[in-house]
């Protein structure tokens, strides 16, 4: 299976009005930096105030943000702003709403994406279009495209094969079948990364369709300015078989198949220790949202203590939780964000846990705040220098954090929980 067909059900999401469910259309969420969004057709947001007076041109949401939701994989989130301007949207028929964090449990496990204004017709016939229809309920993926026209400055048409929008079952066909997919992407898999080409705009409405209109990702960025579209791809293993080893997102499929595949196995669980959203850094939440969402990507379970939540363990004593669940011998790795009492004082306590001869195989990962390690030499040559020779853990200093950090450390846990399983 390819990489786009393996992650169709985070390429695609519904617009929902939240009251009903009634679905307003698709969508494709992506991730950017700390923030999450979905694209969708201005369409699927605004109608006409006046439908019956084409002399009228303004152009009005169908509901207020606050009255909508977007379902993605199964999950519901919160609208929290419109990106650009109204008019823009309007001209380019392409809409773009950023995810409300602050109503969500956890971060969405959205994907990053690249953005390619390009319709050379060898990518188009490489591409995919992710689509979830309103009367299905699982996603599919769409290939054997070809490019046919350019529509406008902001359109362009694609031929499919002739049958593909036709329900065997039912015998009906065409758009009408396919109600709701407006707002879907048209996706390339390209060296292990997914580029959007563009945004199902709609499907010709005849008994024999296969043409579909489709929206040019060039006009995001009037939209979103730090959203960048290349019009060229970059030639890196042009000859590269999507299997080979070095194709990054593929081994990374891989990894999170035989993850799945050994779910069942009880001792491979994270525990982050985080401080809580009162008492924490603007920077220790960031690195918490941006932890969190690369574990959900990996397909990593996990469990929050620490002060941002309270492990359910019979221990009476909180800041006993945590101990308490590396004892258990259900973990394998501990990842904690020090950044206030609660979470030093962890990072003391449980290095000594760690320590023992039943737990030295859990691993430890620590994001500090240096600014503490530097000014307290009881912390710096105690649970830092601790950790740092006998348990060998992976120290990583606020001053100097980058996202390579987040990534390099949930590929070490991956790889370790892969070593595990073949070792059992």
């Amino acid at each position: 299976m390819d990489i786009i067909s393996k992650n169709r059900d985070l390429l695609v999401g519904h617009i929902k009005k939240s009251a009903n469910n009634e679905i307003l259309g698709s969508c494709v969420p992506f991730s950017k930096g700390k923030d999450y969004f979905v694209i969708t057709c201005g369409h699927t947001l605004y109608k006409p105030t006046n439908a019956k007076d084409p002399a009228d041109k303004s152009y009005d949401l169908k509901c207020e943000l606050k009255e909508l939701k977007v379902t993605v994989d199964g999950i519901d989130y919160a609208f929290s702003r419109l990106m650009g301007e109204k008019e823009q949207t309007k001209i380019s028929d392409l809409a773009i709403v950023k995810i409300d964090l602050n109503a969500c449990n956890i971060p969405p496990p959205f994907l990053e994406l690249k953005f390619l204004d390009i319709k050379n017709g060898e990518y188009l016939e490489k591409s995919r279009i992710c689509i979830l229809p309103i009367n299905d309920s699982r996603s599919q993926s769409i290939k054997s495209l070809s490019f046919d026209k350019d529509i406008s400055v902001y359109i362009f048409s694609v031929t499919v094969e002739k049958g593909t929008f036709h329900n065997y079952e039912f015998g009906t066909t065409g758009a009408s079948e396919y109600k709701g997919v407006s707002g879907c992407g048209l996706f390339l898999d390209y060296n292990g990364q997914i580029y959007l080409l563009g945004i199902l705009q709609k499907i010709l409405d005849t008994s024999v369709t296969h043409g579909i209109d489709v929206l040019n990702p060039s006009a995001l960025k009037s939209l979103m300015n730090d959203i960048n579209v290349s019009d060229r791809l970059v030639k890196k293993f042009a000859s590269m078989h999507y299997n080979s080893s070095l194709n990054s997102l593929n081994a990374s499929a891989i990894l999170r198949t035989q993850l799945s595949k050994n779910a069942v196995n009880k001792s491979n669980n994270v525990l982050i220790c985080a401080p809580s959203d009162i008492s924490s850094s603007q920077l220790s939440k960031d690195i918490f949202i941006k932890l969190i969402s690369k574990l959900n990507t990996e397909g990593i379970n996990y469990f929050v203590g620490g002060g941002k939540e309270t492990l359910k363990i019979k221990n009476p004593y909180p800041h006993f939780n945590e101990n308490d669940f590396l004892m258990s011998g259900k973990c394998s790795s501990l990842i904690i964000i020090a950044d206030d009492h609660s979470t030093f004082s962890q990072f003391s306590l449980l290095s000594k846990s760690i320590s023992s001869k039943e737990q030295f195989n859990v691993a430890m990962y620590v994001f500090y705040e240096d600014k503490v390690t530097d000014n307290q030499l009881f912390m710096k040559d105690g649970p830092y220098q601790f950790a740092k020779d006998i348990l060998q853990a992976s120290l990583l200093k606020f001053s100097e954090f980058k996202q390579s950090d987040i990534d390099e450390t949930v590929r070490m846990i991956t790889n370790r929980h892969l070593f595990l399983q073949g070792a059992v």
